[in-house]
């Protein structure tokens, strides 16, 4: 697997992450070509991308965002058996599309591909618990979350693997000292916000609850959902080069 063009990165690129805009459908119509208006705003704002040829919206350091990535970290180091690998940092491409298709999982083992959430809010928290918890988690996980459930679908295309794994984490009570240190190690004080925090003010979990840190759900990626979003990524390009001639 080739990563994309380095001038490209993620700008004008469909990215796992919001991949699940381009699997929108219509009203009436249930075709694969009768796209939802989530599709085409999509696929202008990466049009506008390519002839900027730079990000419509900058880097946001909000917490929610912080949180996640300094304890996606911290649950992969403290929680996860050897089996995982952690590669949140390479982004992979299709290997057909890799200038318009391309995604950053978070682990990958010899089978499945996964990505870990580690939510910032306890509602959104047991809402996912709940999804992991039902009899068929996978089709909940698709209705009730679709933008997990295709980025998923992305990245197990993008590395050829046929099962994915969700990782949804919250640190007990007592682990939130353990955070605050690793926040201490950044230098440029972009994770203050934690050590600042009280720790009714961070997400946590009591272990007198009926909810545990770590959840994990694990399923076979259909392949006619795998079909689908790639013929909807190809309608995506298409539409695409369409737009940039007339940008």
């Amino acid at each position: 697997m080739k990563n994309p063009p380095k001038e490209l990165k993620r700008n004008g690129s469909f990215s796992s992450s919001a991949i699940a805009a381009l699997c929108s459908k219509g009203r009436g119509n249930l075709s694969i070509e009768n796209v939802g208006s989530p599709f085409t705003t999509y696929v202008e704002e990466k049009a506008f991308e390519r002839a900027l040829n730079r990000p419509l919206n900058t880097e946001s350091n909000a917490k929610p965002l912080m949180w996640g990535k300094l304890v996606e970290s911290v649950c992969f180091e403290e929680k996860l058996g050897i089996n995982y690998k952690l590669v949140s940092k390479t982004r992979y491409a299709h290997e057909v599309y890799g200038d318009y298709w391309n995604g950053m999982p978070d682990t990958i083992d010899s089978e499945s591909v996964g990505d870990i959430k580690c939510p910032w809010t306890m509602k959104s928290f047991c809402k996912l618990v709940k999804i992991i918890n039902s009899e068929n988690p996978a089709e909940a996980l698709k209705k009730e979350n679709p933008l997990y459930y295709w980025q998923l679908v992305s990245n197990a295309i993008l590395c050829k693997k046929d099962k994915a794994i969700l990782i949804v984490y919250v640190p007990f009570q007592e682990d939130l000292e353990m955070i605050r240190e690793e926040a201490r190690k950044e230098v440029d004080g972009k994770y203050a916000f934690i050590n600042w925090s009280e720790d009714d003010e961070l997400p946590y979990i009591v272990k007198d609850g009926k909810y545990t840190d770590v959840n994990i759900m694990e399923f076979e990626v259909p392949e006619e959902d795998k079909a689908f979003l790639e013929a909807r990524v190809v309608m995506a390009i298409d539409e695409l080069e369409k737009q940039l001639k007339l940008i």
